[in-house]
Parts: C-alpha cells; structure tokens; sequence
C-alpha cells in the first residue's frame, strides 16, 4: 500500500513537483554499482510483480497504475546498466509485459520486448510471439490471436517497428496519461456488448461504449477505459479505434447497435451479442 500512496500522491501533486516519479526511481537504479546489487534489485522487482497480483490487495486502478511503474523501473535498468546484467534467467521484462492492461503503455515497452528477444533470442522468451501478441490483442480489443497462426507476422512486423528514444520516458507519460482517466466520470453508455474472445463464443461478462465527462467516447472493459477514436461515417455506421492500437484494426458500430470488430482489411473478426442488461 505504501507504494501506490507514494505513485498517487507525486503524481495528483502536479507536473511541476519535484523530484518526479521518474526522477526518484533514476537515481535510485543510478546507485546500483556491483552485480550483486543489480540482481537483488531485478529480484526485487520480480517480488513487487507478485505483490502487485495479490487478489483483493489493490484496486484495479491502483494495480493497473503501480504496473506501469514496474515497467518504467525496468526500463531504467536497461537504460543505466545496459542488457549484461540482464541474464537468460530473467523472467521480469515479460511479467511487467503480461500483467499490464493499458495501451498505452504496452506500446511504449514494446521496444523492450524487442530487446529482450535480441539479447536472449526468439526461443528464450515464453512462448514468444504468441504469448506476447496475445497480450497486445486482448488489452486493446479482447481478442484472442493465440491459434491464429496465420496473422503473428503481420502483427508482429506492426509492432517491430515500434521504436524509442528512451522506454522509461514513454512510460512515465503513459501512467501521467492514466492517472488523468482515473479522474473522469460516467456521462452515458453508448451500448453494451457480451465478450466473445474466441470467435462464436460469448463469455457471461460484457464490455461497453461509455461517454464520460469529457464528452468523449470510451471502450470499457474490467473497470479500465481506453480511447475510442472515431475514424470514419459510412451511411450512419461509425467505425472505431482504440487509441495507440497498433494493427488498424476497428469497431464498426451499426445505427441499430450491432457491434462487430475487424481486421486492417475490413473482414470481420467477431459479431458481438448485445449484452442482456436483466
């Protein structure tokens, strides 16, 4: 708890506080000088990784948000100590990776799992690209790429070129990002659908479109809401994306509420149920 009491107050302080979270988390790893300290701290971070799971522990905002600080910490170890103290062993880049549930900052450690594959190579890293894309799919669209085979080249070529001048950076405007989500209100819901990840199999949960008080439209799923971008109008059909989605994939919403997703080539991926509100 004293952690994210720490995250929460420097960053609703305001941007001009100082030190910054990133400042503090900088010359913490900056103090690592022997081997042996870098590894108790990789160590350290795996455990705040576990911590972060506990159920009933944190809120999924407060979980979500000390997520995001994990990954900037990790980054910086990359950044200040460089990939000879990241051994074979090291599981802690991909933990950050898959229990991180917002899009934004998945796309900014994306170059870090590209990293991580350079250092240890494709076979080294858990179940490597399915694993990781499935990761990026279910976080943006709630959809499993798992089995299908045939699209991991493409979604994996989109997200290579994904590229960073510092990681830790990227991260730190990603949770400034989030944190500023956390303080919007439910304004109206636009529609609620049934979750289906797998094609033809509707799940007994839902997600929906909300408008919230800034008057845009949100994707809402798991009490965590993601930007929706509204990309074209074809005869009363509106065609969404998730802000930062990597794929151009979108939500095609009919005038009539029927909801579908589909790929970069308009084919449709899944029919969505609406969802029964009794």
């Amino acid at each position: 708890m004293k952690n994210i009491l720490l995250v929460l107050s420097i960053l609703f302080l305001g941007c001009n506080t100082e030190p910054t979270l990133l400042d503090i988390y900088k010359k913490e790893i900056t103090t690592l000088k022997t081997e042996d300290q870098i590894e108790d701290y990789w160590n350290k971070l795996l455990k705040l990784d576990k911590e972060a799971l506990k159920t009933g522990k944190y809120s999924t905002k407060e979980h979500d948000s000390l997520n995001i600080t994990h990954m900037m910490r990790t980054a910086l170890m990359f950044e200040i100590h460089g990939a000879k103290f990241y051994n074979f062993d090291n599981v802690v880049p991909e933990m950050h990776f898959t229990h991180n549930y917002f899009g934004e900052s998945k796309i900014a450690f994306w170059p870090l799992i590209k990293k991580c594959v350079n250092v240890r190579g494709d076979i080294k890293l858990l179940q490597y690209p399915e694993y990781q894309l499935e990761g990026v799919t279910n976080t943006f669209y709630d959809y499993s790429i798992y089995s299908d085979k045939n699209k991991h080249e493409f979604l994996l070529n989109k997200l290579n070129v994904l590229e960073s001048t510092s990681v830790s950076n990227d991260l730190f405007e990603a949770l400034n990002y989030q944190t500023s989500l956390l303080e919007l209100k439910d304004s109206a819901i636009i529609g609620k659908w049934q979750r289906q990840q797998i094609k033809g199999l509707n799940e007994n949960d839902f997600f929906e479109f909300v408008k919230m008080s800034d008057n845009l439209i949100y994707y809402r799923k798991n009490q965590r809401i993601q930007k929706l971008e509204l990309i074209k109008i074809i005869k009363n059909t509106k065609f969404y994306r998730v802000e930062k989605e990597p794929f151009g994939w979108s939500f095609k919403l009919e005038e009539n509420r029927d909801l579908s997703l589909i790929d970069e080539n308009e084919v449709v991926l899944i029919n969505y149920s609406k969802f029964n509100y009794n």
